[in-house]
């Protein structure tokens, strides 16, 4: 779900800053029309993940940001999914490990 979000708030600053979605002075339910329209998805029922952003988010800067993030997700997904469940098991058995040495030394 993390990937996805960061995915749908690439593309929704992209397409406000290449002008392709405008959202000044535009009824909220137009903007609604075209994220549903443009097959953007849904976070419970609700479209207020993207048109809640802050306007100082809507920047080049932060879809260039969101892009390396959504990157990162994507290779730590590739990366899980090709772990075997008992892998990832000790992974955390051994994380579990330091936390308590860490804890009572």
């Amino acid at each position: 779900q993390e990937l996805l979000i960061l995915s749908n708030k690439a593309r929704f600053i992209k397409d406000i800053i290449t002008g392709k979605l405008k959202v000044n002075n535009v009824p909220r339910q137009t903007i609604i029309l075209y994220l549903e329209t443009s097959n953007y998805d849904q976070i419970n029922s609700s479209y207020q993940y993207l048109i809640g952003l802050p306007i100082y988010t809507l920047t080049k800067e932060t879809y260039e940001d969101l892009l390396s993030t959504e990157q990162a997700k994507e290779e730590e997904l590739i990366a899980i999914q090709k772990k075997q469940p008992i892998d990832m098991y000790r992974e955390d058995l051994q994380q579990l490990k330091k936390a308590l040495q860490k804890e009572y030394n």
